[in-house]
């Protein structure tokens, strides 16, 4: 809700709030997803050692979350890490027995698809016509 009206601070203090209550309950099914919401928060107030401190205790919690190795790459991917972030995305499709409402296939191919044409936008280095070879 809190995100929706772009109210960050408030969402911020709302899901540090529940991290905080989860801690009384140890590790139950499910709690990685509170810190993979944290991260995307601080990943868009631009707090990136935030953002990878929470998507990184998403991914002790859960090695199979597919959605924290998307939330891992976008945080990479926004701080301009394109080639880490591409191998995070292609670990990510690369989980298996995901829901598919979480759209994981799509996300990494798209996360993929951005991380190339960002490398192609920005390339001095590299006849372009190679790119299209490499996506």
């Amino acid at each position: 809700m809190h995100l929706e009206a772009e109210n960050n601070e408030e969402a911020l203090r709302s899901i540090n709030s529940a991290i905080q209550h989860s801690e009384r309950h140890g590790t139950f099914e499910g709690k990685e997803v509170l810190y993979l919401f944290a991260s995307h928060i601080y990943d868009l107030i631009g707090d990136y050692k935030s953002a990878e401190f929470h998507i990184n205790k998403s991914l002790q919690l859960n090695q199979s979350y597919a959605r924290a190795y998307i939330g891992k790459a976008n945080i990479l991917f926004n701080q301009r890490n394109i080639n880490e972030a591409l191998l995070y995305y292609q670990q990510a499709s690369q989980v298996n027995e995901q829901p598919d409402v979480a759209y994981i296939s799509e996300n990494s191919t798209l996360g993929i698809a951005n991380s190339y044409n960002y490398l192609y936008q920005v390339s001095e280095h590299y006849d372009k016509k190679d790119f299209y070879v490499m996506a």
